[in-house]
């Protein structure tokens, strides 16, 4: 990604938000990256996780090769662990060698006529089919047990993968005959698996699917999404579909950001991945009643992991490859751009068939506490309760009480606390950056301040972190500290102070000590407050003990004030 020099930084256009500003920043010095527009950052092993969506060992092994280091890692010199490495190279390499052969196929001379009949006849053009690494398995069923072997590859490992099945005499077939071949592709851009469509009406089943293997686990797996996860971060939001000619219609379209999970229901892993790219989803799931019962699991499982996912309705008899080559892209977009939340839609449905009646009211309010249950947050919880009180005209207390009892964790749906990142006091968040600075020395500054004098709780956690990281290295690093495990809040709010930092290396310490003072003198006038209502209170309650207790407390606190002015 493009950079440009910014003062003691390098500064460009977010990677993991749509953005027309830069707000993207890196510190060589700190080998730190923050974006001030959506709040992401890290170091680069953090950065190569995110934008590639790799694991910390795959990002870190990339990294080695990329600049010629060794890695030394006792489990990886393992004989078990080169054999399985080795094991998953060949299954790759036998993968690669089926998808260029099947796309040979579909795109090089009369064996592909049949495929490509009938991509003409569902409007895909070649173009598309191409890009999406369409193929096409021919019927003889020994035509890739044939390439294989004249490949050099053992057929026993291409069975695992799926590719060729043996018959009771020990004979191997191909296991996709006479289809068109969708390929899997991993984030990283590595042939998983594949997906059969039938080209005979007859034949049953519509779909063959690769199974699960070494290498490829369909619960984890995404149709699409290696060309589809770069415009979701830039779009912020990924389109849902259910069929493997919806996602490739959309994409055909411009659609870009679009994917379908493989032959199964939404899964939590899927949902999971793609998390790391938008937490906007949009569902256009088929109009018949086995697509909105797809819409409904999804549902149940985006909620707990705190996704509220939108839908796009279709007629029963359309569904998004239909709809959009009959009405073009503008219709579904315009109908993605007004899609309503799926739990609101789903919650006024069941409201209005549960009628007026008392036990459609009480049905309702069962069936509803089902959803409500699974919200990820109390505060999310507690204001659907108002909201289905008052589309349902019951007091808010039965509802919940209903929901209560379907709430395995018996949840009593107060709000969560989360700080306002808009409130953060300016001076605690200064008084960190110069911490990190080294402006002051870091152990005088720990000496005299702890965490807990922190009124913003984050701050003060990201206070101990650095406390923690000095005491064990001398010295701070934030770029060390954020290869640990932080919750996301911290590590953002650490990358944020350590950008901010570099400001405060050349300032004049006389500022810097000017900002511990204010924020001493800000500790202190809180505490007086907290003490002067406490006071208050005694007195009500003629209670003289305390109240002379609390004014000694009072008058310390006043002479440590002006002892600072």
């Amino acid at each position: 990604m493009p950079l440009k020099k910014a003062g003691r930084h390098f500064k460009g256009l977010c990677p993991f938000h749509p953005e027309k500003t830069a707000s993207f920043m890196v510190n060589p010095e700190r080998q730190i990256f923050h974006c001030f527009g959506c709040g992401e950052g890290g170091n680069v092993i953090g950065f190569l996780m995110k934008y590639e969506s790799l694991e910390f060992p795959q990002a870190l092994e990339k990294l080695a090769q990329r600049f010629g280091i060794t890695l030394k890692k006792s489990f990886q010199d393992s004989p078990a662990h080169q054999k399985k490495k080795s094991e998953k190279e060949l299954l790759l390499k036998i993968n690669r060698i089926a998808a260029r052969h099947f796309f040979d196929n579909l795109h090089e001379g009369e064996k592909g006529k049949k495929g490509r009949g009938y991509l003409e006849g569902r409007k895909i053009n070649l173009k598309s089919a191409r890009e999406a690494l369409l193929g096409y398995a021919v019927p003889s069923g020994r035509e890739l047990v044939n390439h294989l072997r004249e490949k050099g590859i053992s057929l026993e490992a291409a069975e695992k993968v799926g590719l060729i099945r043996k018959r009771d005499d020990q004979t191997f077939y191909d296991f996709f005959r006479d289809r068109l071949i969708f390929t899997i592709v991993s984030p990283q851009g590595e042939i998983l698996g594949f997906s059969g469509r039938s080209l005979d009406s007859e034949v049953d089943p519509k779909y063959l699917n690769s199974a699960d293997s070494p290498i490829y686990n369909k619960s984890e797996s995404l149709l699409g999404f290696h060309v589809a996860k770069q415009p979701i971060r830039m779009k912020d939001q990924v389109i849902l579909v259910e069929g493997n000619f919806d996602q490739l219609r959309l994409y055909q379209e411009g659609i870009m950001n679009t994917v379908a999970p493989l032959g199964t229901a939404l899964t939590e892993k899927q949902v999971t991945l793609l998390k790391r790219y938008t937490s906007n989803f949009i569902l256009i799931f088929d109009g018949d009643a086995a697509g909105q019962k797809a819409a409904m699991r999804a549902l149940e499982v985006c909620l707990p992991l705190g996704i509220m996912p939108r839908a796009v309705t279709l007629n029963p008899s359309e569904d998004p490859d239909s709809f959009v080559m009959k009405e073009g892209a503008k219709p579904i977009l315009d109908r993605i751009e007004r899609a309503p939340l799926l739990l609101d839609a789903t919650l006024e449905k069941i409201v209005e068939e549960g009628g007026d009646s008392a036990s459609g009211k009480r049905t309702a309010v069962e069936r509803i506490g089902h959803f409500l249950t699974l919200l990820a947050g109390d505060v999310e919880k507690s204001l659907y309760i108002q909201k289905v009180a008052h589309l349902i005209g019951l007091p808010e207390k039965i509802v919940a009480e209903t929901t209560l009892k379907r709430s395995k964790k018996g949840s009593n749906f107060l709000p969560d606390f989360h700080e306002d990142e808009h409130r953060v006091p300016v001076v605690e968040k200064t008084l960190v950056e110069i911490l990190i600075s080294g402006r002051v020395p870091p152990a005088d500054l720990l000496l005299e301040i702890r965490g807990s004098d922190f009124s913003f709780l984050l701050l003060g956690e990201a206070w101990e972190r650095l406390r923690v990281d000095y005491e064990g290295n001398r010295a701070i690093d934030v770029g060390r500290i954020v290869t640990q495990e932080l919750s996301e809040g911290l590590r953002k709010i650490l990358t944020e102070l350590a950008i901010g930092a570099t400001e405060w290396e050349e300032k004049e310490e006389v500022f810097a000590r000017d900002c511990i003072k204010n924020f001493h003198l800000g500790r202190y006038r809180g505490l007086l407050k907290g003490i002067s209502r406490e006071i208050r209170e005694a007195e009500r309650a003629h209670d003289l003990v305390k109240v002379r207790e609390l004014l000694k407390q009072k008058n310390m606190l006043l002479r440590d004030i002006n002892t600072l002015h």
